[in-house]
């Protein structure tokens, strides 16, 4: 699956990494590609690969999601562009 321009909202972890880093850009993450590989077996949806680039950060990882109860296991990186952080900072 592949997405270009889009924005993600009300996503719980962001959020809380907004207010803990005090980056409201995060709060809604207007992204240029989502991209995402997955396979479904045995009611489990193996994501192998998950990007997300927007112009303040980068999400890459990769894990799993149980079909049978929704729960996820995922293991994923953020990665914030040169001065991303400085610059959400000094505007609040």
């Amino acid at each position: 699956m592949e997405i270009d321009g889009g924005q993600l909202t009300q996503i719980p972890i962001l959020n809380l990494l907004a207010t803990l880093l005090q980056m409201d850009a995060l709060r809604n993450l207007k992204f240029s590609e989502c991209v995402m590989e997955y396979s479904i077996s045995n009611n489990v949806m193996q994501t192998p690969v998950i990007r997300i680039i927007s112009p303040e950060l980068q999400i890459t990882g990769k894990g799993s999601v149980s079909l049978a109860d929704y729960s996820l296991n995922h293991n994923l990186t953020i990665t914030f562009a040169k001065g991303a952080l400085g610059a959400a900072q000094k505007k609040s």
